[in-house]
């Protein structure tokens, strides 16, 4: 067998293959809850302290949500970046102690870095100018130029500080712009988007802290997750619907440990913070629709709707974490020998026409075929089954190959699984 794909994913030197895993699995099996979670339908309040993460814990607890969970501090101030990446005291008192009561609840912390960026003043601390980048004209900037040597090892230095003294488990790289920078390395001051890769590189050898960024460029090699940034200015429409295509894309372009969009902040709504209209029924295809994607991740609770809502999300990461065994396997085997973990119809049944037709349903790895409902108010969706014999989860079997209509209630995620007899 020998198509396109093939050869960039197995045989291209473009497309490297990652290293190894990703320093912390659990984010395969666990979700993740950004800090969104807590606005609690109060945005301008500041809410991201102590107390309230303290009080989401406590609600993952009550409703049972899972047994491990990551909340994300997303908020751009939790660092204080004037002096020396400290935590706002404010904010956490005391966050080593923090953290732990929180890992003893099964929650542990990830923080969002805004960008490599060093806001102290250089004039009153000259020593640290060496460190920036400067513009033509030799001001310094208020980032790193990570393109020198011992700048990259100062920053390790800082983010090692954060994730051992804060116990923060996972640093989640936030996408950002600027410009007027000349780097010491010309060959970034020529392709800026270098600079993206040098960050990444950086940031993972900081410290023994998972890496998570919204940036990939030339990062393929990386044991980093890559996450998928969540428009606000997109419908939930085009959201749930663009989901399968954009994974797909990512996947195929070699980034491996995929975290797609959030469930929560996919809705027209959100724009206006007006939450209390959050449509149950998209939330709940978007839990069904990342079900059987590497990574789960939430902006908004299930509790914020119905007991349904509750008791379907916890169907569905239970499901998650069932095949979080085979997603790792995959994850391996995409480290051996190149193979993607999320992959299109076509790519596994390459002779197979009819699957390159195929946008809104998606294989996990070779066995497992998944047709999630990417429609609103849609009850029934066509499958196509490529040649062998498939059996849904209710032990019914579709003989491929085969286009046929599969009821869809809200309830139910259509998939499945190639019988191997």
């Amino acid at each position: 067998r020998s198509t396109v794909a093939d050869y960039i994913v197995h045989k291209s030197p473009y497309i490297p293959k990652p290293t190894e895993l990703p320093k912390d699995l659990s984010l395969f099996k666990y979700p993740t809850w950004t800090s969104d979670v807590i606005f609690e339908f109060e945005p301008t309040k500041n809410l991201f302290d102590e107390t309230h993460i303290h009080n989401f814990s406590a609600n993952l607890q009550k409703y049972k949500m899972s047994d491990k969970n990551e909340f994300l501090i997303e908020h751009y101030e939790w660092l204080d970046y004037r002096n020396n990446y400290t935590i706002d005291n404010n904010t956490f008192p005391n966050m080593s102690s923090f953290a732990d009561r929180l890992l003893a609840k099964g929650v542990q912390l990830g923080g969002l870095l805004t960008s490599p960026q060093f806001l102290t003043n250089t004039h009153k601390h000259p020593e640290y100018d060496k460190y920036l980048l400067h513009n033509k004209h030799n001001f310094s900037l208020s980032y790193f130029d990570l393109t020198k040597p011992e700048t990259a090892e100062f920053y390790k230095l800082l983010l090692s500080k954060v994730h051992n003294e804060y116990k923060i488990n996972t640093f989640w790289l936030k996408s950002f712009t600027f410009w007027g920078a000349e780097f010491s390395d010309p060959l970034v001051s020529k392709y800026w988007s270098l600079f993206v890769t040098r960050y990444i590189e950086t940031a993972f050898k900081a410290s023994n802290a998972t890496v998570v960024t919204e940036m990939a460029y030339k990062s393929q090699h990386l044991p980093v997750f890559t996450r998928m940034i969540s428009y606000y200015t997109t419908s939930a429409k085009q959201m749930l619907k663009h989901l399968i295509p954009s994974v797909l894309s990512i996947s195929l372009s070699g980034y491996s440990f995929i975290i797609p969009f959030p469930v929560g902040t996919f809705n027209d709504e959100f724009k206006s913070f007006n939450f209390n209209h959050l449509s149950e029924e998209l939330y709940i295809r978007m839990v069904q629709a990342t079900t059987f994607m590497p990574c789960m991740s939430f902006t908004r609770t299930p509790w914020n709707f119905t007991e349904k809502t509750v008791n379907l999300t916890k169907k569905y990461l239970n499901l998650h974490l069932e095949h979080s065994e085979v997603i790792i396997e995959l994850a391996k085997k995409r480290i051996k020998d190149g193979t993607p973990i999320i992959r299109s119809m076509w790519y596994n049944y390459p002779d197979d026409t009819h699957a390159y037709t195929i946008g809104d349903q998606f294989m996990l790895g070779e066995n497992i075929l998944v047709a999630p409902v990417v429609e609103e108010k849609q009850l029934e969706r066509n499958v196509y089954f490529p040649s062998g014999k498939w059996i849904d989860q209710h032990g019914k079997s579709f003989q491929g190959p085969l286009n046929v209509k599969i009821k869809s209630p809200l309830e139910e995620l259509p998939y499945f699984k190639l019988f191997k007899g």
